[in-house]
């Protein structure tokens, strides 16, 4: 498909995208500055520096303050634009709606070939169940079949595309002027092809915005699974996707992504999952499933709408979704809790539930510590007694909707007033489920007892989410309250530690669906209260030079109570809790206009609190339900800068810059420029690698004793078959600390147990510094090979090595690829193709309001070029606060001191000194330096306790390379473990030497080696063989010889035929007494049958005292 028909494309579908109604994916601002500066005129560039960057600045600055969190009107608003270029995989449960993402789109017909514009949009990763309509603009029509449709004459055309394993051509009435061919199958993907002809009459505010709405994804049951004991018709099994059927249920649906959601044909096969987890049936048991399946099918005694049950999910899914985001979604829309059980994760739907297990306070472990708290605390969320449900709403055109919101009178008085959450119910699309969930969540919360007890061995089998019943004299006044566990951990005598809240049938036993509840009264008056007099409000649109903004105007009688120094405004999107808020100590005023954080096109309210004496109480105005308008953008000043303008500017600055002047005639050109480098970069990146095939030759390698070959399969590749090690090495390639790139090359092993690896050495300058960690491969036909690394600090620069080991009899690679990021892309051969470039970008804005007294200050200026990391300064000066912001991998303060962002570190040289301190992670070469000052000769990587003058670490401090705190002895041992016959003998060996302790102090010991099992013929021929073997390390007193300290158990079940490395061991002894000690090697093995062997164990022991 070529290039310049996919950039056509866009921009095609771009303009669709701008002209809808519904919301950008991108924040308001992004959005809206991008639709102009693909599409405007040269004026109206110049109005996005002017305009467009003050709302960009007044939404950034309530956006700091946390008001406009990522919800479910955002992902409502992703889900149904059409998506363009690179997107992730798709999942459509239950029945749902989708913009789609653009595969392709072209225009033909008529005298010009422009009379149509035909799009093929992609619906879904896997097969639906059904298209059950779509919606023009904001009207819906049902689906009657492919072809012309019903209304729109000849001006739309549809072909609806279902996925399957082995695709569809595209249809025959576009084939030839789609560019496509009979073989472009699209195979997995459901798609539709939407035709539009130009005309104005069907058409008349131009092309349309369209949606789809579909019955999604088919799921196993597995209530009707023939293994799990099922008789009957409509049999499945999740084996054969062609058995499954459509489902609302949330647990069918959430188990199908905990399964997988695979390529169309490749059911279960890893490399084809597209969506989900990918678990295996011994992962995920469908058996256990079952139950939470029929509640909720549970039909709640008819009373919610026709065709509906308790728990439906219906919404989308995403790849780029992490698995705890989408299990919390499914969770809310099944009022449930996330529980680890059995080692997996599951959800059980809210329901009510008899208790396990009754306890007494008898039954608690004596001398274990319990707490317990009857209330929470504003540390653990703090009390909620009102909830405001937001869920998709079919009725209201598949938008964001608040639900009504879900409150108790009795509860705001005993809290003295409202405490708000908003629930996002992200896969819920019916308003009384959405009432059901929140009901469920506020009732939930107003159980506040939490404790924590510890159990007997005897209470070992409960698990996370099981409901217990415990009698408390002490705690309880003899009552006896219900739990839930929320969590256990147990300890080496297998007591169980529980984590416990408050819960009780009465949270889901009510009548279905949730009684309604009427609103509270008016708050009484508190006496001698702080308050405003005839407060009112309204929607203003302030009005500027060239734009105008929403705003809020509000007014209150004068003159004030003489206790109130302030006024707060606070204004808050209808169903959400958080409000932008504006301050004013202007009261003798009676009026101010509040801009910051009010949203453009929205329903709002707003209140007014006042402030002053802190001993009186504080009574705000009521909420006023208000309407915003929209932001508009007007003419842009005439004596505004042109593009030619800023090019002399430029031009006087940097010199001669005329061969870049004809891409700088007008503001569209640069637009479209930039759209295009813009695309191009998305699916191209230049190879940074000269000679990366080899086709001249070895030139730019250094491979003594390699020859280029030649064959018609893989073209020309470097071949080395000699005996022994041999590399070839590439020329240094540029690069940046901290940054990270990626290797890649199609290569071919030769000999039986050859193998082959890849590496890079890192450069500062001309000087080799270190080796990245190889990646050893065996590959006895042609492969694809794929490595990533980091640069350390301190390098500027790296040689890609390909590694033939000694037992290869050959290696033979090419087509080698280096290019940043952690993603190796496809292998191209233009590294001398390598685009460079570098800009400097200033925005500033000041803003004052001479109504309300305020004014905001921001400046910005970003420095970027190839090859380098972006550096940026920010200053922000407002009624909201001030700041400094500083963004760079080095940020330097003066001459001698800079901050490393790369490793956290700050650094100050003066003279010969260095002196580091960590504001992140430790450092240094045993990665525990807090703080290091030595020679400033040595480098950052190499800095040790032994090289400082002093230092500060996760370890003994260090003055002159000398520990402060004790003396160290090391020893090697090398000795036969010896035999054993059979379980449970133990065979020891002692290093050698025994190390007399004095009394107190601590005792650093620190092992590390090899081992060797397995060595001779009198190993058992079959398992079990050393099914659960292991070695430790004992300290052993001579006086008694009883061990006092045991290492934990390193294990060493499998078979060894050659020394394999232990895992290190690093063990703290504190005060073991005055006494003789001897060091003890002990191995034990365990099986069913006997067993003998013998092996070899080499180790290092270093044991350091710390005398203080």
């Amino acid at each position: 498909m070529r290039l310049k028909r996919l950039l056509l494309g866009s921009a095609l579908a771009l303009s669709f995208v701008v002209t809808a109604p519904t919301p950008a994916k991108a924040d308001p601002i992004t959005a809206t500055i991008t639709a102009i500066s693909v599409f405007a005129s040269s004026a109206v560039g110049s109005f996005i520096v002017n305009a467009a960057l003050t709302a960009a600045v007044s939404w950034g600055a309530s956006k700091l303050q946390g008001k406009n969190k990522a919800g479910v009107a955002e992902r409502q608003a992703s889900v149904q634009s059409l998506s363009l270029g690179e997107v992730p995989r798709e999942a459509l449960l239950g029945e749902t709606i989708t913009g789609g993402s653009l595969v392709d789109v072209f225009n033909h017909g008529g005298q010009y070939g422009t009379d149509y514009v035909t799009r093929c949009i992609a619906l879904a990763d896997h097969s639906v169940d059904a298209l059950v309509g779509y919606y023009i603009d904001d009207v819906f029509y049902a689906w009657t079949g492919n072809g012309l449709q019903p209304g729109f004459g000849d001006a739309l055309d549809m072909e609806f595309v279902n996925a399957s394993a082995t695709g569809t051509s595209p249809p025959a009435r576009w084939l030839s002027a789609s560019g496509w061919s009979n073989t472009d199958v699209g195979v997995g993907v459901t798609r539709i092809w939407v035709s539009c002809k130009f005309d104005e009459k069907v058409w008349p505010q131009g092309l349309p915005q369209i949606r789809f709405v579909l019955r999604g994804l088919k799921v196993y049951d597995a209530r009707k699974d023939p293994g799990l004991g099922y008789v009957g018709a409509g049999a499945q099994t999740w084996d054969d996707p062609s058995t499954h059927a459509w489902s609302r249920n949330a647990t069918l649906l959430r188990y199908a992504t905990v399964r997988g959601i695979y390529v169309e044909g490749h059911q279960g096969e890893a490399e084809h999952l597209l969506i989900g987890r990918g678990l295996t049936p011994e992962e995920a048991p469908p058996a256990r499933i079952i139950a939470a399946a029929n509640l909720c099918d549970e039909d709640v005694d008819g009373d919610f709408a026709p065709g509906t049950t308790l728990y439906m999910v219906n919404g989308t899914i995403r790849a780029s979704d992490s698995f705890i985001s989408v299990e919390e979604m499914f969770a809310a829309a099944m009022a449930g809790v996330i529980v680890q059980r059995e080692g997996g994760v599951e959800i059980e739907p809210g329901q009510a539930k008899a208790a396990v297990l009754t306890i007494t306070d008898d039954d608690l472990v004596v001398g274990e510590p319990v707490t317990f708290s009857d209330f929470l605390t504003d540390g653990d969320g703090g009390r909620i007694n009102t909830v405001v449900p937001r869920y998709v709403s079919p009725e209201q055109n598949w938008k964001d909707f608040a639900g009504p919101v879900r409150r108790d009178l009795a509860d705001i008085a005993e809290d003295g007033g409202p405490r708000e959450m908003t629930l996002p119910l992200v896969l819920v699309t019916d308003g009384r489920q959405a009432d059901w969930c929140a009901e469920i969540v506020r009732r939930s919360s107003r159980l506040e007892r939490r404790a924590t007890v510890v159990l007997p061995p005897d209470c070992s089998m409960l698990e996370e989410g099981d409901w217990i019943a415990w009698q408390s004299a002490r705690h309880h006044a003899g009552a006896t309250v219900r739990y839930q566990i929320a969590g256990w951990s147990t300890d080496a005598s297998w007591r169980m530690r529980l984590s416990l809240r408050e819960i009780a049938s009465s949270v889901f036993g009510v009548p279905y669906p949730v009684e309604s509840t009427a609103l509270p009264p008016p708050a009484p008056v508190p006496v001698d209260a702080l308050a405003l007099n005839s407060v009112a409000a309204e929607a203003a649109i302030l009005a500027g030079d060239t734009s105008t903004m929403p705003g809020v105007r509000f007014t209150w009688a004068t003159p004030v109570d003489g206790a109130m120094t302030a006024i707060r405004a606070e204004v808050r999107r209808v169903g959400e809790t958080e409000a932008a808020t504006a301050r004013t100590e202007d009261l003798a005023s009676g009026v101010m206009v509040m801009s910051n954080g009010v949203p453009a096109d929205a329903a709002i309210e707003g209140r007014l609190v006042p402030i002053g004496n802190p001993t009186r109480p504080v009574l705000p105005s009521v909420w006023f339900p208000l309407s915003t308008a929209q932001l508009v953008a007007g003419d842009v000043d005439p004596t505004s800068p042109t593009v030619v303008d800023l090019f002399g500017d430029i031009t006087d600055i940097f010199g001669d810059l005329s061969d870049l002047s004809g891409d700088l005639v007008t503001e569209t050109t640069i637009r479209a420029q930039q759209v295009s480098n813009i695309n191009t970069r998305l699916i191209f990146q230049a190879n940074k690698l000269l000679n990366s095939n080899f086709t001249d030759g070895l030139n730019h390698w250094s491979a003594s004793g390699w020859s280029v070959l030649s064959d018609p399969t893989q073209g020309t590749f470097a071949y080395m078959a000699a005996a022994g090690t041999h590399s070839a090495i590439s020329d240094t390639i540029s690069g940046n600390a901290g940054a990270t790139y990626s290797v890649a090359l199609n290569a071919e092993v030769g000999g039986v147990g050859g193998n082959a690896s890849v590496f890079v050495t890192f450069y500062s300058g001309a000087s080799a510094i270190s080796d990245s960690a190889a990646l050893t491969f065996a590959n006895p036909g042609w492969g694809r090979v794929e490595y990533s690394f980091t640069m350390p600090t301190g390098t500027n620069g790296f040689r890609v090595v390909a590694r033939k080991n000694g037992a290869a009899s050959y290696l033979a690679c090419n087509k080698v690829m280096v290019n940043g990021g952690p993603v190796a892309l496809p292998w191209n051969d233009q590294a001398s193709n390598d685009e460079v470039g570098a800009s400097v970008i200033s925005n500033s804005l000041a803003i004052i309001d001479l109504e309300t007294q305020q004014a905001l200050a921001y400046y910005e200026v970003v420095a970027s070029a190839s090859g380098g990391a972006p550096a940026r300064l920010r200053l922000v000066s407002s009624s909201l606060g001030s700041a400094v912001a500083l963004d760079a991998p080095f940020i330097y303060f003066g001459g001698n001191t800079v901050f490393d962002d790369a490793t956290d570190t700050l650094r100050t040289t003066t003279g010969g000194t260095t002196r580091v301190i960590a504001w992140g992670a430790p450092f240094g070469t045993t990665g525990d330096l807090t703080q290091w000052e030595g020679p400033s000769s040595i480098a950052f990587s190499a800095m040790s306790r032994a090289n400082a003058f002093t230092c500060i670490a996760n370890a003994p401090p260090y003055v002159d390379g000398t520990s402060v705190r004790g003396t160290a002895r090391t020893w090697a041992v090398s000795g036969q473990i010896g035999a054993f016959a059979s379980y449970p003998t133990v065979s020891t060996n002692d290093p050698g030497g025994t190390w007399t302790v004095g009394a107190g102090g601590r005792w650093e010991v620190e092992v590390k080696g090899t081992t060797q099992f397995d060595s001779g013929a009198s190993f058992p021929a079959v398992p079990p063989v050393f099914a659960s073997g292991y070695y430790l390390i004992r300290l052993v007193r001579v006086s008694d010889n009883t061990i006092q300290w045991t290492s934990d158990p390193i294990d060493c079940s499998a078979r060894q035929t050659t020394k394999v490395g232990c895992i290190p061991i690093r063990e703290v002894i504190d005060n073991p007494g005055a006494e003789t000690y001897r060091w003890q090697v002990a191995l034990t093995g365990r099986g069913s049958t006997a067993e003998t062997t013998s092996g070899t164990v080499d180790l290092s022991i270093k044991i350091t005292h710390y005398t203080s």
